[in-house]
């Protein structure tokens, strides 16, 4: 019997690494609650006890994050987990004026 060849791979994001959209959700999410919260990088690294490139790369999107660090980084930015994994805000009119 001849043998098949395997079937082709797709791509995929490594192993234990979210989908692209979901970090890239995440990302854009710790960057614009950052800034919300007129915090530097730097400082925000501090309240997580990480450094400053280490923020760079979660905002960047090419840091590995643990589930951990969605709460570490959510308690320092005073918000719900949740909203560092959901699907961003599109800029718009405030309903507050």
């Amino acid at each position: 019997m001849p043998e098949t060849a395997p079937p082709p791979r797709l791509a995929t994001p490594a192993y234990g690494m979210p989908p692209p959209s979901a970090l890239t959700h995440f990302s854009q999410n710790v960057r614009r609650l950052r800034l919300d919260a007129q915090l530097s990088q730097a400082v925000l690294a501090e309240r997580c006890t990480k450094y400053k490139k280490q923020i760079a790369q979660i905002e960047n999107g090419s840091a590995r994050v643990t589930l951990s660090m969605v709460y570490v980084l959510a308690s320092a930015l005073q918000v719900d987990p949740g909203q560092l994994l959901r699907e961003p805000l599109q800029h718009g009119p405030r309903a507050d004026g």
